[in-house]
């Protein structure tokens, strides 16, 4: 039978080519891997920015009404400011919802419980609001709950 003789050279080639090409194709993925993680980086960073202004509009106007019903609690009396606070807190709130679900789907495993925790401390607003004025909620305890709402 005939077989072709392979020469040295050629077999010096293909150990030497093999290991490279593999190292090429691993360099390649990882380089994939990373520009993903880049990219999904800067989505994060520019939504993060465009939330930063409802994020602190939202920040300052519980802060506000926290005060007013600070104030309202101890007198046992209604605040005429406190209403303006309080749709101010409300819009705040309501520019602030897509954002929050924005970067939730840009990263859903870590923000969505931070989400749900904000939804979970913000749906108590209107109970504390009712507990306030109907003076069945005391003053630390109201103050309790917006120091949670600002936190989160």
């Amino acid at each position: 039978m005939f077989r072709p003789r392979i020469g040295i050279r050629t077999r010096v080639v293909a150990v030497a080519a093999i290991p490279c090409v593999s190292l090429l194709l691993v360099a390649v993925g990882a380089a994939g891997h990373f520009l993903q993680t880049g990219q999904h980086a800067r989505d994060w960073a520019a939504q993060n920015g465009r939330a930063l202004e409802p994020v602190v509009t939202m920040v300052e106007a519980m802060q506000q009404e926290r005060q007013l019903t600070m104030v309202a609690a101890q007198r046992a009396q209604p605040v005429p400011a406190l209403a303006a606070a309080r749709e101010h807190v409300d819009h705040a709130l309501a520019d602030l919802t897509p954002m929050g679900e924005a970067l939730a789907t840009i990263d859903p495993t870590g923000f969505r419980d931070v989400l749900a925790n904000s939804v979970t401390v913000l749906a108590k607003l209107p109970a504390t609001r009712s507990g306030v004025d109907a003076g069945t909620l005391s003053a630390d305890d109201a103050y309790d709950y917006y120091n949670r709402a600002v936190e989160v």
